[in-house]
């Protein structure tokens, strides 16, 4: 069973092919600030913040390798990668959509 997330108040990055929004969970009172970024025809979703240190990763960009590494002590966020940190997107015109699915 699919259970969609609206990603809402999305806007351009100042990177080519990346957004930031917000996403409000079920059950959850406050939204949280999301970046989507766009590899050929795939999109992919992550918190905005470095999970190591909470740096905004806003205009970090994409490694080669799929990788976002944060400035501020290099730890490596998964995106487009193996061992991927992040969630699959589907855009639907101008709004997204993560599609989580029930375990």
């Amino acid at each position: 069973m699919n259970f969609p997330i609206a990603v809402t108040n999305v806007k351009l990055n100042q990177l080519d092919d990346s957004w930031s929004g917000m996403a409000q969970l079920s059950g959850q009172d406050q939204a949280y600030k999301v970046l989507i970024f766009k590899r050929d025809e795939s999109y992919r979703l992550i918190s905005a913040y470095c999970p190591h240190q909470g740096l905004d990763l806003t205009n970090v960009p994409i490694e080669n390798d799929g990788n976002l590494v944060c400035p501020f002590h290099g730890w490596r966020i998964g995106v487009f990668c193996q061992n991927a940190m992040s969630y699959v997107v589907e855009r639907q015109g101008e709004n997204f959509v993560v599609v989580s699915e029930e375990t």
